[in-house]
């Protein structure tokens, strides 16, 4: 049997533990996607294979997690910090292994020859990038004709970033780009709580909530602006130009509990950095000479195992393998 496990079903759990824990004892294998508390709880037959698929290829944060998580559900941090028992980890390149083997693997050893990242195979079929674009000019009509810029800068409290409050000024954008490009601006959970910005500006920009996922608008758009978000960072698979509003990274990283250093962000930087309204407008106008250089060295480097077959690895692993010891 092939067990796939997510955090959302687990608070079922409790409702019928003799269950949950007889199908985890005769399971071959058992697939996650993010080290799981409960996990940490149990000790597998010597047969069955844990199964780590991360569902993000670059992961900015330790075990996936903010500090503020961390502060907000302190027994989960205690129940994580003694990391589920991996037989078996997909990872986005080889020379990832020891960041991943670090965040996730807490001094145990572990097969991780098994490369890519499922989620991100859906970047390398034409079909969905032509779906998701017909389905956002369906959303969005307005976008016909117009280069779609999605806009995904990481929501910030006032306390931390005063400028970021006058980075998401649409109208000063759209006075400089609005007869070029159409934005689309996502902002996740946070959204614009504690700011008076006009955002969506009529003909020019629009927030985008619950209607299109995160990839759908990577694949959907022409230029790409974020900064921490992991899916930024993956959207590189996608070869199109893109700017970092990552400005203030030195002092984020000292609050969000990232996985890399101040350094090492630095270093991947694949992007132009842009810290207002006028800096990004003139990296658009200058498009045709953009650099991809830095970003084909960092998918060398970080995502070289992401190629669209990742998914097809895997499931090798489970049909074929089944006997391999880690």
């Amino acid at each position: 049997a092939i067990f796939c496990l997510e955090t959302a079903p687990l608070s079922k759990v409790r409702e019928d533990l003799p269950a949950f824990a007889k199908l985890l004892a005769s399971s071959a294998y058992i697939i996650i996607t993010d080290p799981l508390p409960e996990i940490c709880m149990v000790r597998f037959r010597k047969e069955t294979r844990l199964v780590m698929l991360c569902k993000n290829a670059f992961p900015l944060y330790d075990q996936g997690f903010q500090t503020d998580f961390f502060l907000k559900w302190k027994v989960k941090y205690r129940m994580l910090a003694g990391q589920n028992d991996i037989s078996v980890m997909q990872i986005p390149a080889p020379a990832r292994e020891e960041f991943f083997s670090r965040n996730y693997l807490s001094g145990r050893t572990a097969r991780c020859d098994l490369t890519g990242c499922c989620s991100t195979d859906v970047y390398f079929d034409k079909a969905n990038e032509k779906a998701a674009k017909e389905k956002l000019l369906k959303l969005y009509p307005e976008t016909a004709d117009k280069k779609v810029l999605l806009y995904m800068p990481s929501p910030r409290p006032r306390k931390e970033c005063k400028s970021w409050c006058s980075m998401l000024n649409m109208e000063s954008l759209a006075r400089l780009i609005s007869g070029e490009y159409y934005a689309l601006v996502y902002l996740g959970a946070g959204g614009m709580e504690g700011y008076d910005n006009i955002v969506e500006i009529e003909g020019f920009s629009k927030i985008v909530t619950k209607e299109m996922n995160i990839r759908e608008l990577l694949m959907a758009a022409d230029v790409i602006v974020g900064d921490y978000r992991d899916t930024f960072f993956e959207a590189a698979l996608l070869h199109k130009p893109m700017f970092s509003t990552a400005f203030d990274y030195e002092k984020r990283i000292r609050i969000r509990n990232m996985s890399m250093n101040a350094n090492d962000f630095d270093r991947f930087l694949f992007c132009p950095l842009v810290s207002s309204s006028e800096e990004l407008a003139a990296g658009l106008s200058n498009l045709s000479s953009f650099d991809y250089g830095p970003m084909e060295e960092f998918f060398a480097y970080a995502l070289s195992g992401c190629d669209g077959n990742s998914a097809g690895r895997a499931a090798k692993y489970l049909i074929n393998e089944r006997t391999s010891k880690p």
